[in-house]
């Protein structure tokens, strides 16, 4: 059986995208992103939420494009995820 990791989260940034360089000159922005979700909870009387943080890093062309966004900007990423 093949397995991939791939993964599609759609939430707000927590952080202005930060710029570094990698040894070999590839640029890399770092930011934070916050994915809430809701559900019910007392036999569906009431809604609770959770919320999960994302770090997530953008490569190359991507994390030139990173920078244009900021704080509490509503995202969708896709691609792999490590923990």
């Amino acid at each position: 059986m093949h397995y991939s990791n791939y993964v599609s989260l759609c939430g707000n940034l927590l952080t202005d995208p930060e710029m570094r360089e990698l040894s070999t000159g590839t640029p890399v922005a770092n930011a934070r992103l916050a994915v809430v979700d809701r559900f019910l909870v007392n036999k569906g009387n009431d809604i609770s939420e959770k919320t999960s943080t994302f770090n997530l890093a953008f490569y190359g062309e991507m994390a030139m494009k990173a920078l244009k966004l900021n704080a509490h900007t509503n995202l969708w990423v896709e691609g792999s995820i490590e923990t």
